[in-house]
């Protein structure tokens, strides 16, 4: 059962399941920002600048590059925020949608070649669709079939470990 009264951030903080007692110390500052990020920070009024809707997520997202904890970066970029009230959408999707191109492509190629196959696939379709906003249609062409040889990948690994 979810807790209603917890912010969006708060219940992200609580799934990436971050025990500062564990981290190695070099590592409690970063750690300690990505929890004040998410945590204490006040979150922004509705009629609040559309970036600065997000920002705490993208300052915190920034200390686990700078400590390479893709995975939980990734965890903070891909959570559904309730941003217009009505539907929850990623952030790194909802950038392409606000117009934040330069922003959303900084976003997606920080995260490529981190994580998975699967995650790189998200990222490389943003980015294909992103330059097809921006009319660089060379980049749609060359994002398009860096995804296609991952989806191939990530099928052939499906497939191979289904056969019976």
């Amino acid at each position: 059962m979810t807790d209603n009264s917890k912010t969006p951030g708060k219940l992200l903080f609580e799934k990436l399941a971050i025990n500062l007692d564990e981290v190695p110390f070099e590592q409690v500052p970063d750690y300690t920002a990505v929890e004040y990020f998410l945590t204490c920070e006040d979150e922004p009024s509705s009629d609040a600048d559309n970036l600065d809707k997000i920002k705490r997520y993208l300052e915190a997202s920034e200390h686990l590059y700078k400590i390479e904890d893709w995975n939980r970066a990734k965890e903070i970029i891909i959570f559904p925020l309730p941003l217009n009230g009505i539907t929850e959408t990623k952030i790194y999707l909802q950038l392409g949608s606000w117009g934040f191109y330069k922003e959303q492509i900084e976003l997606c190629n920080k995260m490529l070649n981190k994580v998975d196959k699967e995650t790189d696939s998200f990222f490389l379709n943003a980015l294909s669709i992103v330059y097809m906003y921006l009319g660089d249609y060379q980049k749609v062409i060359d994002y398009n079939e860096q995804f296609l040889v991952i989806a191939e990948q990530i099928t052939n690994l499906f497939f191979d470990s289904t056969v019976v």
